[in-house]
């Protein structure tokens, strides 16, 4: 008998494949409800038969909230997902040298501000609400830990939309306004906390 060569994941590797397992576990309860609901509905495209379908989805407990398509209930462990660049440009754009390794508080705000926030509507109040701040006043969890691989997906897309437009920019004022009015996320000056 012939011997399988055995090739080692890499625990990034393991993570990837455990959230595309959960991702599809995601996807089947959301079919199984879509199914039911169809079960409901004995005339598709009737007032009637909607109202009665909704008075049955009610009775029995069926709610099917889009957000779910983003977030975990639980964290998943961490893997790094910002790249050192978006935080360069953080700094360079807050008049901080590039080079140095720090990282103001303020940036976890423009992070929420300008990743989080262009998440489907009520996403990041639930990202929030998932992932509270303890009593130090600090997170235990980064909010990407609570994503699903859909929101994965859109927080790296996110991620690369903001260091294409952060290139383009001289002080973190200019970048917000122009960023925020391209993806209409709500943005009210603050003067730069830096200069």
């Amino acid at each position: 008998m012939k011997k399988r060569s055995q090739t080692k994941l890499s625990a990034e590797e393991i993570e990837l494949l455990r959230l595309e397992a959960l991702k599809l576990k995601r996807i089947q309860e959301q079919l199984d409800i879509l199914r039911k609901s169809q079960e409901f509905t004995e005339e598709p495209g009737k007032d009637e038969s909607l109202d009665r379908f909704n008075e049955k989805r009610r009775a029995s407990k069926i709610e099917f909230d889009p957000v779910s398509i983003y977030i975990l209930d639980d964290p998943q462990a961490y893997i790094k997902k910002f790249p050192k660049k978006f935080y360069n440009l953080l700094r360079k754009l807050n008049g901080i040298d590039p080079k140095s390794n720090k990282k103001p508080n303020i940036f976890g705000h423009y992070t929420n501000l300008i990743i989080y926030r262009r998440l489907f509507p009520g996403s990041f109040q639930k990202l929030k609400a998932r992932n509270r701040k303890n009593e130090n006043g600090v997170r235990d969890f980064y909010h990407h830990q609570f994503l699903t691989p859909i929101g994965i997906e859109l927080v790296l897309g996110f991620i690369q939309d903001s260091i294409d437009w952060m290139e383009k920019y001289s002080t973190m004022h200019e970048f917000l306004l122009a960023y925020c009015r391209e993806f209409k996320i709500q943005y009210t000056y603050q003067p730069n906390l830096f200069e």
